[in-house]
């Protein structure tokens, strides 16, 4: 059912999983096609990460029940189906909890008093909004997420805290390989804390 549809991608084919009819008769082609596979060996099978959005514990037991070799997900390219389920999950935690979730807003500053945060300030529209807090997670991410910057002096920085950041010397940063297994010494740059993830000073 899907053969003739331009800009196919992994979120239409989950939702496909989501639909109780769809999934059977998808299913019953991935059963058949891994049990012609495997020929009666025994295993695991990797499946596309597309078994549901919205009903996914409910397909996925449906997909054990029915292949004969027990399957496991393999993310595709964007939308991540497995990462938009969590950060489904995820809001409605923090909706629970009585939080609640701005999304498109950047932090632009903090704000600290003797030591400890006080505030965080973002940019809205028009004006800047501030809300008050007692703590704080910080998890802007790393070099790839804006979480820590290279300056042009050959420093890494954590731009909204200024916490210190572990990191190799600027001159250590990249590997002559760019695609190199081990990946580059800069990724390894980080903000050291303690066991309960507090940041340490210098």
């Amino acid at each position: 059912g899907v053969a003739d549809r331009n800009n196919l991608n992994a979120l239409h084919l989950a939702r496909r999983f989501d639909d109780p009819a769809q999934r059977a008769g998808d299913i019953a082609r991935f059963a058949a096609a891994i049990k012609k596979a495997a020929g009666g060996r025994p295993g695991r099978v990797a499946v596309p990460a597309i078994g549901g959005l919205e009903r996914h514990s409910e397909a996925w037991a449906e997909l054990r029940a029915r292949l004969t070799l027990e399957p496991f997900e393999i993310p595709l390219v964007p939308p991540s189906i497995p990462g938009i389920r969590l950060w489904r999950a995820l809001r409605e935690i923090i909706r629970a909890a009585g939080g609640r979730v701005q999304i498109g807003e950047a932090v632009a500053r903090i704000h600290v008093e003797d030591g400890r945060v006080t505030a965080v300030e973002m940019e809205a529209a028009a004006r800047s909004q501030v809300i008050r807090t007692e703590a704080l997670v910080l998890a802007t991410g790393g070099i790839a997420g804006g979480g820590l910057v290279a300056t042009h002096d050959g420093r890494i920085i954590e731009p909204l805290l200024g916490l210190h950041v572990d990191a190799p010397d600027h001159e250590d940063w990249l590997v002559v390989d760019a695609l190199d297994p081990a990946g580059h010494p800069i990724e390894a740059a980080g903000i050291p804390t303690d066991g309960d993830l507090r940041p340490l000073a210098q």
